[in-house]
């Protein structure tokens, strides 16, 4: 008995491992996605592959990953001190974020949920902080520094697109708009087929718009940053 309990034991760790490990892969991709419309990511994370996944957040999560894995030597110690800052990180966030939002709403009970959700971050925030500094020496340096370093890339990216779209805005239309060039697009397809032959009659509805006088204005109107 004490083998079978053993081995049920093992079994169900590896099986909680596993599903730890794999929700990661299915959450990451969808809340890059949403990050990357409000245009605080690159917009390539909103793309969808073949079997309709994200797949370019997959590959960056795994990416990331495999840098964490070599930085600490896979080194249970400092991966769990890793882990445990990144979840209550996440609640902290997440704790300001709804006290955020039910100070700009009024609803029944909006006290009762304010301080419920502002207590969850203040107690999450305490435990990232002590996280921080007694496992510092031990991996939680790399959140320290990683974490400012991110929310800067993060700022960076929004600023960048914001200065795209403020370019596009400043676009010319109708007469005073410049005349683009005809480009030739060689489309390469498997068979051919009457799904096929209508491909192009396809992207010309739904891309009518010129990539080619997009990014001439843009170099126009945004002159490249040397800061």
């Amino acid at each position: 008995m004490g083998t079978i309990g053993l081995v049920f034991v093992q079994l169900a760790t590896a099986l909680i491992l596993y599903t730890g490990a794999n929700t990661p892969f299915t959450g990451f991709p969808f809340l890059a996605s949403f990050v990357a419309e409000d245009r605080f990511l690159p917009r390539v994370l909103t793309r969808r592959g073949h079997r309709l996944a994200f797949s370019n957040g997959i590959l960056t999560l795994s990416a990331l990953s495999l840098a964490l894995l070599l930085v600490t030597g896979a080194n249970v110690d400092k991966l769990v001190a890793l882990y445990a800052i990144g979840v209550f990180t996440a609640f902290t966030m997440a704790g300001a974020g709804l006290t955020a939002y039910h100070l700009r709403r009024l609803e029944p009970l909006r006290r009762v949920k304010i301080t419920v959700n502002a207590l969850a971050a203040i107690v999450s925030a305490a435990v990232v902080l002590i996280f921080a500094v007694t496992k510092f020496t031990e991996g939680a340096w790399l959140v320290v520094v990683v974490f400012p370093l991110g929310v800067w890339v993060l700022i960076r990216i929004n600023r960048e697109y914001r200065r795209e779209a403020a370019a596009l805005e400043r676009l010319p239309t109708g007469a005073d708009r410049p005349r683009t060039h005809r480009h030739q697009v060689f489309v390469l397809v498997e068979t051919l087929d009457l799904a096929t032959l209508q491909l192009p009659h396809v992207a010309v509805t739904i891309l009518p718009f010129n990539a080619s006088h997009a990014m001439k204005a843009l170099e126009t109107h945004c002159p490249t940053d040397t800061d």
